[in-house]
């Protein structure tokens, strides 16, 4: 039974301003994507400033390496931790820790394979993945200490996620927060100071994981954590329900690795190493205002989740507009800042960067701004999806945004405009994008609609 100040806490979820609810949520969501997106860029500005164009570009093509990782903790962490948190609001305790267990037992042997697979094949891949570029040995000096550190990756992305159903948003916190800013202080000393070089780029993440990962095994070890690994079993007959569940998460993470190594190995032949090191940088600003939309979206879905779970549609669709208005705030705010001062921008990551390099940049991060606009407002309806239990167009709207759409566009418009056709097409991609999450909207809502009258306890 709930207690009296739980039960406070679900009758404000509830009955408090919406406006108010939405701002309560959404300070602190926005402030730690922005943590984590600081985290990236202090490690490309330190390899930017430290070691050049070159290591830039091999950083760049690793992307789609450390995705699948991420992505691979997503998939885990989101496909089991929605149904154990169902059980667990059931009273099903000892169901809901079979899912837990089965993740973890799956994930780390899916995450020890692609270590040794990784090790093993070090060279190959990294050869593979720069398409036998001249950075292609930082690539492998860089990929080595991933591959090494495989587990730390997934595991410490699916405990941030399961934290916040174990009834622990605080420690989830605590993890993202140590992660984070242990990988900046390493950053600085590893590759600044004792210039290590890639390795100690790779080094300081994997090490900044690790850490991270230890916090949250600490976390489940708290007296009131239904996280303890003796206590859970496994049933490999949950699988497929989790990976079902976790598909929609793992496509959005994973889609734009494969987006990036697409556009590297095109830009390669269409301009070589100098378009892909410009990429590096716009797609690092990039990460930055998606992290921040990402933000916004994070405040949202428990809000409209709850509310819609309560009946509450109306409350759900104010959160709705609250969240389209402040992405579209804080994207319009990264455009005007970046069509006014590409400049500014670029000399963050690189000290003294060649005419050609600049140039490219400054191209690219002026035509490529306006489409966060469009991809904030997409990425909110996606998870809004997830949050009205409309897994079906959850997936598809992340298939064609993520995927399909980038990678059409892509080939097409390069074949147009070369470099340039790359930029465009991002714009036109998420568009696309935009225009199928929209759609998808109107039948989503007009299910929604023919439901009954709200509750009297919707305010």
């Amino acid at each position: 039974m709930r207690s009296s100040k739980n039960l406070n806490k679900d009758q404000q979820m509830l009955a408090s301003s919406v406006p108010t609810l939405f701002l309560r949520f959404l300070f602190p969501s926005v402030i730690a994507t922005m943590f984590v997106a600081g985290n990236f860029l202090i490690d490309t500005i330190c390899v930017g400033l430290k070691i050049g164009e070159a290591g830039l570009a091999a950083l760049n093509v690793v992307v789609p390496v450390t995705g699948l990782l991420y992505a691979i903790g997503f998939l885990f962490g989101y496909g089991s931790s929605n149904l154990f948190s169902n059980r667990m609001g059931e009273g099903k305790r000892a169901e809901a820790r079979r899912y837990y267990g089965t993740s973890v037992a799956v994930m780390g042997a899916v995450t020890v394979l692609i270590m040794v697979v990784g090790v093993s094949f070090n060279d190959q891949i990294s050869y593979l993945l720069c398409a036998g570029a001249s950075f292609h040995t930082m690539s492998a000096e860089y990929l080595r200490y991933v591959f090494w550190f495989a587990p730390c990756y997934c595991f410490e992305t699916f405990y941030t996620v399961y934290m916040r159903n174990d009834g622990a948003p605080g420690f989830s916190m605590v993890i993202t927060t140590v992660t984070t800013s242990s990988n900046i202080i390493l950053d600085i000393l590893l590759v600044w100071e004792l210039q290590m070089g890639m390795a100690g780029a790779a080094l300081a993440t994997g090490l900044a994981l690790a850490l991270g990962f230890l916090v949250a095994v600490c976390g489940t070890l708290r007296k009131n954590s239904d996280l303890k690994v003796w206590q859970s079993s496994v049933n490999p007959v949950l699988i497929g329900e989790m990976v079902y569940n976790g598909a929609p998460d793992f496509l959005r993470e994973f889609s734009g690795s494969v987006v990036v190594l697409l556009v590297n190995l095109i830009l390669m032949w269409v301009s070589g190493d100098t378009a892909v090191s410009a990429y590096g940088v716009i797609a690092n600003l990039g990460n930055v205002v998606v992290c921040g939309l990402a933000g916004v979206s994070n405040a949202v879905q428990p809000l409209v989740s709850y509310n819609i779970g309560a009946g509450c549609r109306d409350r759900a669709a104010q959160l709705l507009r609250l969240g389209r208005i402040a992405s579209l705030v804080l994207a319009l705010a990264y455009v005007v800042f970046a069509e006014l001062c590409p400049e500014v921008l670029v000399s963050a990551f690189l000290d003294h960067p060649t005419p050609a390099l600049s140039g490219l940049c400054r191209v690219g991060i002026r035509i490529i701004s306006p489409a966060y606009v469009l991809a904030g407002q997409a990425v909110l309806l996606n998870v809004y999806f997830e949050a009205v239990h409309a897994p079906r167009q959850a997936f598809w709207t992340a298939m064609i945004r993520g995927m399909a759409a980038p990678v059409a566009c892509i080939v097409i418009f390069v074949l147009l405009w070369d470099v340039n056709g790359v930029w465009i097409a991002f714009i036109v991609s998420e568009a696309v994008g935009l225009l199928a999450a929209a759609l998808m909207y109107r039948g989503v809502k007009r299910n929604m609609d023919k439901g009954g009258a709200a509750p009297a306890l919707c305010k």
